[in-house]
């Protein structure tokens, strides 16, 4: 049994772990042991939490497009005109592909937990879902 409160914490790793692996393989050769892995844990956790593969692609990708909504909405300001909620959405949505300001390509996180900040997924990691 998890620590309490520990929950979305772990979830929100294994959903990120999840999706970096789809990253890397793709979604075919994507396996438990290999998000296991990345996340630090064992595939008795995950399947603590999301119970087999499918439900958790699923979770996954429900967390992956939950990600836009949340970090344009972030942003976006009672009195902003359309054409600056549009500029809102192309940076998060189709930001450069390379930013040469960053040394290192960050992790992704499509988890609320630490705050809309945090939250990212790097570009490089954008295009590999197409």
């Amino acid at each position: 049994m998890p620590k309490v409160g520990m929950e979305p914490i772990r979830r929100s790793q294994i959903i990120n772990s999840t999706l970096e692996c789809i990253c890397k393989v793709g979604i075919e050769k994507m396996s438990l042991d290999m998000v296991a892995k990345e996340a630090n844990c064992s595939k008795g956790v995950i399947s603590y939490y999301f119970k087999s593969k499918d439900n958790l692609i699923l979770e996954a990708f429900k967390a992956f497009l939950s990600y836009y909504g949340t970090k344009i909405n972030s942003e976006v300001g009672k009195n902003m005109t359309p054409f600056q909620i549009l500029k809102i959405v192309q940076k998060n949505a189709l930001p450069e592909y390379y930013n040469i300001d960053k040394e290192f390509e960050t992790k992704l996180n499509v988890s609320e937990i630490h705050g809309v900040g945090s939250m990212n997924i790097p570009p490089a990691k954008k295009l590999s879902y197409l």
